[in-house]
């Protein structure tokens, strides 16, 4: 794995723009198949925040979440999508997003999802908001013997004290990740707020590790039955430069986060 040396700077999470802009589905990604230019202006507006990657707008296109309803489609026009409005200005990253299944189910769906964005022609990979590492690691090596050059990110998504969902310690997640050959970069995202998500980062050795930080906006608040993350996008950015600044090489938004805070 690389040393550090900066490589993106992301957009942040395409699922809060969505809502505040109007977007119509209870989930996001199907508005790759009806909103296709609604889609398009929200990855414009993180490009044109300063985002030099972008992510697709397929975190949850699965079987699982979407009842196999259209996953496919989705995740083609969903690169389809990205890639045009992306244009020269940013890599599009394939955004895949965790998979709470059994392992053997989930490293099987994982392998589906890839091989649709390899048909796309899709070079960048992320896999986000894990809560372990197995479930992905065939689809990893399959990713890479298709394409040798192809990148892929991995990322966690663990509490304040460093725990995944799977009860998996961040520290033994991050070192089995960098030793994965075909293993990009690796890192954390989601869950934690920005400074949480630093205390943790602080208590790494990323000597030999490229490292990935997407925190969150902060820690949602819940009014009249709907979830509000407060409007802190200058503490957020404060935060995101002493992230980098202890070691990462890519940085990003994850919930809560809009352009206004890349």
């Amino acid at each position: 794995m690389n040393q550090r040396k900066f490589q993106h700077f992301f957009d942040g999470a395409f699922g809060t723009y969505y809502f505040e802009s109007g977007g119509i589905h209870e989930y996001c990604e199907l508005a790759n198949l009806d909103e296709g230019n609604l889609v398009r202006k929200i990855h414009r507006e993180y490009i044109a925040a300063g985002a030099t990657a972008i992510k697709t707008n397929t975190f949850g296109a699965n079987s699982f979440l979407l009842d196999g309803r259209h996953t496919e489609e989705i995740i083609k026009k969903g690169f389809a999508l990205a890639t045009e409005a992306a244009a020269t200005k940013a890599t599009v990253f394939a955004d895949i997003g965790g998979i709470h299944m059994e392992t053997e189910i989930a490293q099987v769906e994982y392998l589906r999802i890839t091989d649709s964005f390899l048909q796309c022609g899709a070079k960048h990979f992320l896999f986000e908001t894990l809560p372990e590492l197995s479930p992905v690691l065939p689809a990893v090596a399959a990713i890479k013997k298709r394409d040798p050059e192809a990148e892929i990110i991995v990322s966690f998504a663990v509490s304040q004290d460093g725990y995944t969902q799977s009860g998996l310690y961040y520290k033994d997640l991050i070192a089995a990740a960098a030793g994965v050959p075909g293993i990009t970069a690796c890192g954390l995202n989601c869950i934690c707020g920005p400074s949480h998500l630093l205390t943790l980062i602080r208590q790494l050795d990323l000597t030999d590790v490229c490292f990935s930080a997407m925190p969150n906006a902060g820690y949602p608040q819940t009014i009249n039955g709907r979830t509000f993350y407060r409007n802190n996008a200058v503490y957020f950015s404060q935060k995101l430069k002493e992230i980098y600044c202890a070691g990462a090489a890519i940085v990003g938004g994850c919930c809560g986060t809009t352009p206004e805070h890349i």
